[in-house]
Parts: structure tokens; sequence; C-alpha cells
């Protein structure tokens, strides 16, 4: 993984260095494949440019990116972890919304009976999401 001070020192030796030189470095990765940070005088709009490789992707970030995303790291954490829990909670939800509908025997009731079903929350966001998504018109 890299850290600030790895991409600050890169970044600064990368405005020394001579258009025609690359020194390949390797860092890992947390999927354990080993990107590429290739140190060689590349710049868009005169601004150096950090590039990472690896088999499947290729990504090209200026300085202030990788700084402010190294300053941002704490609050992208939290908005996964909000997300997690979101996520979670819709699995629950549908999950549910598979055993009431499993019940049913008619079709034309299924809607009254995930209504009547006292799990059911028809004022909770996600179960109306999933009625309008099962039951609007298409």
């Amino acid at each position: 993984m890299f850290n600030n001070a790895d991409i600050e020192n890169y970044l600064m030796e990368q405005d020394t260095y001579n258009r025609r030189s690359a020194k390949k470095i390797k860092f890992n990765d947390l999927n354990g494949e080993t990107p590429d940070k290739e140190q060689s005088d590349k710049r868009i709009n005169n601004l150096p440019i950090l590039r990472l490789e690896t088999s499947t992707a290729r990504l090209s970030m200026s300085k202030s990116t990788v700084l402010n995303m190294f300053n941002l790291e704490h609050c992208v954490n939290r908005l996964i972890s909000s997300l997690t829990v979101i996520t979670d909670n819709v699995d629950q939800k549908f999950s549910r919304f598979l055993d009431i509908a499993s019940t049913v025997t008619e079709s034309a009731n299924m809607l009254k009976t995930m209504y009547d079903d006292e799990s059911f929350d028809r004022n909770d966001i996600i179960e109306c999401e999933l009625i309008a998504l099962v039951f609007g018109e298409q």
C-alpha cells in the first residue's frame, strides 16, 4: 500500500528525472498483485502524473489528487462502512420480501399478502421501493 510520504517523494523525484529515464519500483497492493509505479517524467498539462498499473488496470493521477485521496481516506472508509450497513439492511429486507412472497399461492394476492404481513412496513423506504420495483408498471 502506498503511503503519503512514498507518493510525495515519488512526485518530487519525478520532477528531477530526465524525460528519457524510466525506472520501475514495485509496491504491493491489497489484492496481492504488484502494481508498477513508473518513475518517468510523465506530465499532463504540465502537472506531474503518478501512473499505477496492474495486469488488469491502469490509473494516472496528479499530485494534488493523490494527496487529497490520503486526506480524505477516513471519509472514504466511513462512507464504505455506511454503505455496507445499508446494503446489509437491503439484503435482509429483500430476503424477508422473498419469504413472504413464497407463501403466496395465487399471484393476484401477492401485493395484498405483502401489505398484510406483520413484518412488512409500508413506511420504510426500502420496502416501499421493493414493492414499487416488483409491482410497478413496466
